[in-house]
């Protein structure tokens, strides 16, 4: 482990010698094909034996590169155990881990997510959502996990080989049957909460919910709860407003009648938010206008 983390601190030195730094690099890559790298990164990812950001991040990529192209082998030879048990002990507590590696390990989520929920880790969101709405590390991790998650296993306009577009709409169709309404009812609460707390968050949250209903159930999309969230959001800040629009055009740009179309803009008060929007604008504007 003292080479691995030698050659990350090398590679991540701007003043190191190039052609150290390319050895270094080598070795990095052998590094993370090997059994051994993986075993090695999952001991001290479970043990804590980083102290340093670059080699904390990089335990992480090895992990997440061997779920990406191998993950298959890792249930066959029974080694996602501890890594669900390390993402696990990270998600509970956050903000005990640097920042810098949270996109990481929203990946690396994703990527196991893909691996298990349809076998071994089929309480995957409800273990999220589990005492989601106490702390605002944990709630926007849960918004990044949320969207890589729709980068890596749902969204359509990524090109993937067919056995994996099989899996995947397997995945989709247990999540529409399983958990569905639990992610919704918890983006709607993350948004409300957060909406006088710390907009932005209100705003990820809205945005990531965006690219899910595209394909969940529109019955779900036309509930009273997520009326008066939908109304709320609008009415606060102006970014949490901007955000709520294009909240709205996903769902009308969702495949469904005509009739269900009218419904939708029935039940939000689309015109009527439109307009408001559009007069509080041309207010702005006046206002903008008489002070210059």
């Amino acid at each position: 482990m003292e080479q691995f983390e030698e050659a990350v601190l090398l590679c991540s030195d701007p003043t190191a010698d190039e052609d150290v730094k390319k050895e270094a690099l080598l070795y990095l890559k052998e590094f993370e094909r090997s059994d051994e790298g993986l075993l090695m990164c999952i001991s001290a990812l479970e043990e804590n034996q980083y102290e340093n950001v670059y080699v904390l991040f990089h335990c992480i990529k090895v992990m997440s590169s061997w779920l990406r192209s191998r993950g298959g082998e890792l249930r066959e030879n029974n080694e996602l155990e501890p890594i669900q048990t390390f993402l696990s002990s990270f998600y509970a507590n956050p903000s005990a881990y640097p920042f810098a590696v949270r996109n990481k390990i929203a990946q690396t989520f994703a990527l196991m997510f893909a691996e298990t929920y349809l076998v071994e880790w089929n309480s995957f969101f409800s273990d999220l959502v589990d005492d989601l709405g106490e702390n605002s590390d944990r709630d926007e991790l849960f918004a990044q996990i949320m969207k890589s998650i729709d980068e890596i296993v749902i969204a359509r306009d990524v090109v993937r080989k067919d056995e994996e577009n099989e899996r995947n709409g397997t995945i989709k169709d247990a999540i529409r049957e399983r958990d569905a309404t639990m992610i919704v009812d918890a983006f709607v609460d993350l948004i409300e909460k957060y909406a006088d707390e710390d907009d932005s968050i209100s705003c990820e949250v809205l945005d990531v919910f965006s690219s899910y209903v595209a394909w969940i159930d529109t019955s779900l999309l036309l509930t009273e709860k997520m009326k008066e969230m939908v109304t709320g959001a609008f009415s606060y800040t102006s970014r949490l407003g901007d955000a709520t629009t294009r909240f709205l055009s996903s769902i009308l740009m969702k495949g469904m009648s005509g009739s269900a179309r009218l419904e939708v803009i029935s039940t939000f008060s689309v015109v009527e938010m439109l307009e408001e929007k559009y007069m509080t604008l041309s207010s702005q504007l006046e206002r903008n206008s008489g002070g210059g």
